[in-house]
């Protein structure tokens, strides 16, 4: 078993971002902070008013997150979508 140190494509430490730290902590870089602004979105527009409608919506709303969609996240952060 090799003892190597794996680096993931997004990682601050990946060559791209060694350079310019402000680029690898930037929410604009992010692709979850770009799910969860869809996902805020969603749930403003659905304006649900309790605790147990809430969860119940999130659950429904994972829904409108197609895997081409969230692949488009990954790769206009400049990561590699798995």
């Amino acid at each position: 078993m090799s003892s190597k140190r794996i680096i993931a494509p997004c990682s601050p430490q990946a060559s791209h971002y060694e350079n310019n730290e402000s680029i690898a902590n930037s929410p604009n870089f992010n692709p979850i902070e770009k799910a969860f602004s869809k996902l805020k979105a969603l749930l403003r527009k659905a304006a649900e008013r309790s605790v147990d409608a809430l969860w119940d919506r999130i659950g429904a709303l994972l829904n409108e997150f197609s895997q081409a969609e969230c692949a488009n996240y990954f790769a206009a952060a400049g990561c590699d979508p798995l």
